[in-house]
């Protein structure tokens, strides 16, 4: 996944995910690549120690609005489940969900700057 990731984005500065994914293989690979590790550690003990650390408490901050914000996606503007079965058809309905949710977005915030102009 790193890989793919640098292709696409370059440098990756951060790794940051929940504690599914921590384990001393993950923390070996972030550490040989010169990444700094934000995956929330499963050992109470750990966790307690990363949870001094501002820079890991800003990047779990982050991840946790990404994550609520993809569920409202996923849940609210797709469906559940997504009806399409076939592939062209479920990239169709995803992009015509993204520009719904985008364009909810942009009426939410301009709804906000006129009442903040009266």
């Amino acid at each position: 996944m790193l890989n793919r990731v640098k292709h696409y984005y370059g440098a990756i500065e951060s790794v940051c995910t929940d504690r599914g994914f921590s384990d001393k293989k993950n923390d070996a690979i972030l550490k040989s690549q010169e990444i700094y590790n934000a995956i929330c550690p499963k050992s109470p003990r750990q966790l307690q120690e990363k949870l001094t650390d501002p820079l890991f408490l800003s990047l779990q901050a982050r991840r946790s609005q990404t994550e609520a914000r993809i569920g409202i996606f996923k849940n609210i503007f797709c469906g559940k489940p997504l009806r399409s079965r076939i592939t062209d058809y479920k990239k169709l309905s995803i992009s015509l969900n993204v520009l719904t949710h985008n364009l909810w977005m942009l009426s939410r915030r301009a709804i906000v700057i006129s009442k903040e102009r009266c």
